[in-house]
């Protein structure tokens, strides 16, 4: 009985490995989530869902075309556009989506079953902002500290973050390897030295 049940169940995984692979030669859908923006026709095969498909083409034209725009930025918008499909999330998980949407290479690539239709030209500025891209302050903080959201670190692109304590320094929250850190006190005076020679 062990053979036998051996035996099925490698007839069963060839059966299901020629049928997956007759379907994929057919570029039919043959399991799995459907990505946002298409759907699975009755015959199982991939069209572009007629509105979530230009959902994802404003989204990415919006990155692009909006000056200002961020990640999460990008997400506030589309949730007040589309609140049922972008309910309103947290910084980082409203960042991630975004960047999800951004990462899925089959909207300007496509493959054996989803039909690409994003240029790759869009894309390619999608990136390039991404790439180029400096965050801001996100919350209010109860000190007024004048470099806040003007410093950046040169290893990795992201804002130096102040801390108070009996080190007052910017550092840099994303590698402590980085060894950035600058004196609070010292940007303070800079910062107010540059403003008087602007003034």
């Amino acid at each position: 009985f062990s053979s036998l049940a051996e035996s099925e169940g490698f007839i069963r995984k060839e059966r299901f490995a020629r049928a997956k692979n007759k379907m994929k030669e057919q570029g039919k859908k043959f399991g799995g989530a459907t990505i946002f923006g298409y759907v699975k026709n009755k015959d199982k095969y991939m069209e572009l869902h007629p509105e979530h498909a230009q959902i994802v083409s404003d989204i990415f034209n919006h990155y692009v075309d909006e000056k200002d725009a961020s990640l999460s930025a990008t997400y506030v918008w589309a949730s007040g556009k589309w609140p049922s499909l972008f309910p309103v999330l947290p910084y980082k998980k409203a960042q991630r989506k975004i960047k999800h949407i951004f990462e899925t290479n089959v909207y300007w690539e496509g493959n054996w079953c989803y039909p690409k239709f994003i240029s790759e030209e869009l894309h390619d500025k999608v990136v390039e902002k991404m790439k180029n891209a400096r965050c801001l302050p996100r919350y209010e903080c109860k000190h007024n500290w004048l470099g806040r959201g003007r410093l950046y670190c040169k290893h990795c692109g992201r804002m130096l973050t102040p801390v108070a304590g009996s080190v007052m320094a910017y550092n840099c929250p994303t590698d402590k390897t980085h060894n950035v850190t600058i004196n609070i006190e010292a940007v303070e005076w800079l910062l107010w030295e540059e403003a008087k020679v602007v003034a």
